[in-house]
């Protein structure tokens, strides 16, 4: 890691990746060759002073809270080389995502270029989708690379991203003019225009010429039958920019450049077309505390100036099938170890959007120190329709029950399986349209509680394991622990992490299936105090009563 950060990168926040106190005696290599000038040794992005990035509302292209503008002052402030590297710690719900595409859209404002990352493809598109539907028109040059069959895969079907994607974007321009072509004259013209714009905004030099004279050509003729031979002549032009095409390397290398903003996986940050990419200004990584070390070194190979590291270590990590690896201590993501050093160094979003308050509560003591607050929406918005008030906000449902399962086995707790399908048809019978959705801590009740629902009859419930649904929401979550025995073993429940995870799913509804007597006597400080805070609260139930009371309602 060491070599990876002080001999190849050579970013100027080597010093903060390795935790040492100053930046000096850094030797980057003993090879003259390694003098890349484009390593510039300047401290930040540039131009970034504090005042550039004021108080006033209007200054971004979405609202934000207080701690959100704290976060991103601190970013453009000039404090030295410490400033370098930063971390913001989005919990659930927190709105990491809107401060994100506001950072973007101060940097693009700022004439910056930004690399964007994540761990993943879907993570990657998610950014990338907002920012373009928050910007609409003003949305600065960007293009996309990666795996193109796992990007497609990742991206939503209306969401845009693909359109952008560096080895597609030439056909999606072509094919755009070329849906003109029914239109007519005045039609025609204006789409030779903007599909001009389009390709001089990202590519100028491969614009320019044949491409651009065709264009100028086509908008400027009157007859339509000459307009749509000469425009069929120049979209099958500007198609040699994508795929395959004799030109797409000349237009990937000029669009990687031109870009304000270049988003790809953290992986794909590595591939062969990016050692082409001029050294950017920023970078920002989402997702940071998902991302193995080694995974997050790759786009430091770009050179950013200044790096941003977005996410939540108390929140789940990045897999690790290596059990050699996990002991030594691989698991660990560089945001954690950076935070478990000194968590100060870390801007916290400390206003959740998501949660009734009642559900956010124990989460936020537990996990963030009691420093999360409920923002106002959460107490005033109305309940979707046909949840009715009587469903609780937040409830801890004893299940009387025995699991089931090996040793080295996956769990299943048929009787909790049962009750999670009561309860979720339940709610359905009285709302068809609310958004459910069941999760569980092992696999085997996955398939047990998908049983019992088709056997039920509800098919339009999804029923998933806690750690795929990191990063998901729904109107009312049901969660199965599963783990109820004599000798109080709790397994994957242990990982507060994981326990984070599943609580804070929820908008409205948050059930929790589990044996109070198994989770007291564990001896895992998390679970004994999720049970005694439900038990202070008066929120434990019966597995009959939470089933009567939604029905009876």
């Amino acid at each position: 890691m060491a070599h990876a950060c002080f001999v190849r990168p050579r970013v100027a926040f080597a010093h903060q990746i390795v935790g040492a106190k100053r930046a000096t005696h850094i030797k980057f290599s003993d090879s003259d060759e390694d003098d890349d000038e484009r390593v510039d040794g300047k401290s930040g992005v540039e131009g970034d002073d504090e005042s550039s990035c004021d108080e006033r509302e209007g200054e971004y292209v979405l609202p934000l809270n207080a701690s959100q503008r704290r976060a991103l002052r601190r970013f453009f402030a000039r404090d030295g080389h410490f400033d370098q590297l930063q971390m913001v710690q989005g919990p659930p719900g927190c709105g990491k995502t809107h401060f994100i595409v506001s950072l973007l859209a101060v940097l693009a404002a700022k004439k910056q270029r930004v690399l964007v990352c994540a761990p993943s493809n879907k993570a990657v598109c998610v950014v990338m989708e907002l920012y373009l539907r928050t910007c609409g028109e003003d949305a600065a040059p960007c293009v996309l690379t990666g795996a193109e069959d796992t990007l497609r895969e990742a991206s939503s079907v209306d969401g845009g991203a693909m359109d952008y994607f560096i080895f597609e974007r030439c056909n999606v321009i072509a094919s755009s003019f070329r849906r003109s072509f029914v239109s007519g004259g005045d039609g025609i013209r204006e789409s030779a225009k903007a599909a001009r714009r389009a390709l001089e905004s990202i590519a100028p030099s491969f614009c320019k010429g044949v491409v651009a004279e065709g264009l100028s050509a086509v908008a400027a003729m009157d007859d339509e039958a000459s307009m749509r031979a000469r425009g069929e002549e120049i979209a099958r032009e500007i198609e040699k920019g994508s795929g395959r095409g004799e030109r797409s390397d000349e237009f990937a290398r000029e669009a990687l450049n031109r870009a304000s903003l270049v988003f790809c996986t953290l992986a794909s940050a590595g591939q062969s077309i990016m050692s082409s990419l001029e050294q950017p200004d920023a970078l920002v990584v989402d997702e940071a505390a998902q991302a193995l070390e080694p995974e997050i070194a790759i786009p430091f190979l770009r050179y950013p100036r200044k790096a941003l590291l977005v996410g939540d270590p108390a929140q789940l990590p990045a897999t690790l099938i290596s059990e050699i690896a996990r002991r030594h201590g691989h698991a660990t993501s560089l945001m954690e170890r950076l935070m478990s050093a000194n968590a100060e160094r870390a801007s916290l979003l400390d206003t959740q959007y998501r949660m009734h308050p009642s559900i956010a509560s124990w989460p936020a003591a537990q996990f963030y120190g009691g420093r999360l607050a409920n923002a106002d929406h959460v107490l005033t918005r109305n309940l979707p329709q046909g949840l009715s008030s009587s469903v609780p906000s937040y409830a801890f449902v004893d299940v009387a029950s025995v699991e089931s399962g090996g040793v080295g086995k996956s769990k299943w707790n048929q009787r909790e399986a049962d009750v999670a399908c009561a309860l979720i048809r339940a709610l359905k019978t009285k709302s068809p349209t609310l958004f459910v959705v069941c999760i569980t801590f092992y696999s085997a009740q996955v398939r047990a509680i998908a049983r019992a629902l088709q056997r039920a009859g509800v098919r339009d419930v999804a029923v998933h394991s806690v750690d795929s649904f990191q990063g998901s929401e729904a109107d009312v979550v049901v969660c199965s622990a599963v783990r109820s025995n004599a000798k109080a073993n709790v397994g994957f429940l242990s990982d507060k992490r994981r326990l984070n995870v599943a609580l804070t799913r929820a908008k409205y509804s948050s059930i929790v299936l589990g044996s109070r007597d198994t989770l007291s006597r564990c001896g895992v400080d998390a679970l004994r105090s999720l049970v005694e805070d439900a038990a202070a609260r008066d929120v434990i139930v019966s597995e009959h009563d939470i089933v009567r009371r939604i029905i009876r309602n």
